[in-house]
């Protein structure tokens, strides 16, 4: 993907954008859901029904070719639009500002809560960096420790994607690369696997074309050009992965010089023909996605409504207007109630929020999303008070337990319901053990690894205390053995230090 600069992918400001208008009454809209996909269009039925198996179609494949694990905790909302007419208003609030959004046919945005892709409908393809971005996803939820240039490299060789009636198509060749590598040097390979998020090579656009062009050309040699190789480049990813430094992991997977390989790689790149890989669409098996539904009237309006929200934080007033023209239509309808009472706080309309969150729970729903916007809602509440009520933390907590319990594969929810235990003097097993879940479902999620460390530093602290009333009573072997297991497992070096000075001091008890 040449330069995070590219105007495909979206990114967030806040910034007052003008008002998205309302779907005309006739329009009709239909909904697929297949697994965590949902696809919203007001395109035909059989676009949608397309569209399903082709996202289906690439992460069953990125799965099968590499053995990862592609299901995702987060939900991936697609809205296909049928043209020009009903894209742009999403299109231009994605970019506010920015004055380039005419010609854009596809974009994605990423984030912890949902992913969310917009497509026109009518453009003859679907950008290759709404792939590169899905591809992205899809990785970093198996292998979230991998080294820049393998990331870059895997998202762009999956970027060209494509499904046929022929079969699916998969390391088509990036022809700017190719035309890049043709042209220029090569980076020293011993160079190109050390580059990191600050490097220059990565931020300058003059050499970030360098970077992409050669990391999408060493996955595919890898890959594709030599089967010795394949291999070793997936051995080279456990070992990366797993943290272990990058040049002693290329010693360990390939066995050979950075020079020998990067011979390898020139040749390679000089070769008049660039194989890849065709399977046929019995290779690569999906369930049929379910028929598309016709959308009610409510449910789009609450569907669209969250669109706008996430696409400008600028947009809050204008989300509200369509949570609220879905309750005009059905006053029952839960998850509108619940995301207007987020908005209105987004708007700082407390009284407002409030109410609305009390209506959804009245309703009652078996979306665990309502619950999870309740129990954020009143953590959120919690965290402006001075001393943070327990109560409060307790009713979150009872919200975040009822979503998990509807969605058990909801990674917000996890995260909620382990974050409670940071706020109350209570049991940390149950939080630790929902923060573990999380990380199961997300491993690259660095929001859980963080509040999974402050639980155990909590449990860490707790422990010793425990130890030290064991020696008060004058029990100091006993003592010692506890923190003899506890110092092992202890990663924070303060409570580490403290820890083992403390057992030296009861050892020398011991010993008297």
């Amino acid at each position: 993907m040449p330069a995070r600069a590219s105007a495909i992918l979206l990114l967030l400001v806040a910034l007052q954008s003008a008002a998205i208008e309302l779907p005309r009454d006739a329009d009709k809209w239909f909904e697929v859901r297949a697994d965590d996909i949902r696809i919203f269009t007001n395109a035909s039925p059989a676009a949608a029904q397309n569209l399903a198996r082709e996202v289906l179609r690439m992460r069953a494949a990125i799965g099968q070719v590499t053995n990862l694990e592609v299901r995702t905790p987060v939900t991936t909302r697609i809205f296909l639009f049928a043209d020009e007419r009903s894209f742009a208003p999403y299109r231009d609030a994605a970019f506010p500002g920015q004055g380039r959004a005419e010609g854009i046919n596809g974009a994605f945005l990423s984030g912890e809560e949902q992913n969310v892709i917009l497509l026109r409908g009518d453009a003859a393809n679907v950008d290759r960096t709404v792939y590169h971005e899905l591809a992205h996803y899809f990785v970093n939820n198996s292998l979230p420790s991998l080294p820049l240039w393998v990331r870059e490299g895997l998202a762009d060789y999956y970027s060209t994607f494509r499904v046929s009636k022929d079969g699916i198509d998969i390391g088509l060749p990036v022809d700017s690369h190719v035309t890049w590598l043709r042209r220029e040097p090569l980076v020293p390979l011993r160079e190109l696997v050390s580059v990191t998020l600050q490097s220059p090579m990565y931020n300058e656009r003059r050499r970030a074309g360098a970077f992409y062009a050669q990391s999408w050309a060493l996955v595919h040699y890898l890959l594709r050009g030599n089967q010795e190789r394949r291999p070793q480049f997936f051995r080279y990813l456990q070992l990366t992965n797993a943290g272990e430094p990058l040049h002693e992991a290329f010693t360990a997977a390939f066995g050979i010089p950075y020079a020998k390989l990067e011979q390898e790689l020139r040749d390679y790149v000089r070769k008049q023909t660039i194989h890849y890989a065709r399977y046929t669409l019995d290779e690569v098996k999906i369930a049929e996605p379910p028929r598309p539904a016709p959308m009610p009237r409510d449910v789009l309006l609450y569907e669209l409504g969250q669109l706008v929200s996430s696409l400008d934080l600028g947009l809050a007033a204008n989300a509200a207007r369509f949570f609220e023209a879905a309750l005009k239509e059905n006053p029952r309808n839960s998850s509108a109630w619940a995301y207007l009472g987020r908005v209105h706080a987004q708007l700082g309309r407390q009284k407002e929020s409030e109410a609305a969150f009390a209506r959804a729970v009245e309703i009652g729903t078996d979306d665990g999303d309502v619950y999870f916007l309740l129990g954020r809602a009143i953590i959120d509440r919690a965290n402006n008070e001075a001393v943070v009520p327990q109560a409060e933390v307790l009713k979150a907590r009872a919200m975040f337990a009822r979503a998990v319990e509807l969605q058990p594969d909801s990674l917000r929810a996890w995260q909620g319901l382990a974050v409670t235990y940071l706020h109350v003097e209570d049991d940390l097993a149950p939080g630790m053990a929902a923060a573990q879940r999380a990380i199961a479902l997300a491993p690259a999620n660095e929001l859980t690894t963080r509040v999974l460390g402050l639980l155990r530093e909590r449990q860490h602290v707790r422990d010793i205390n425990t130890a030290i009333e064991i020696a008060n009573r004058g029990q100091f072997a006993e003592a010692v053995a506890k923190l003899d297991r506890l110092i092992p497992t202890i990663r924070n070096q303060q409570i580490l230090q403290d820890a083992r000075k403390l057992r030296d001091d009861m050892a020398k008890r011991v010993k008297r």
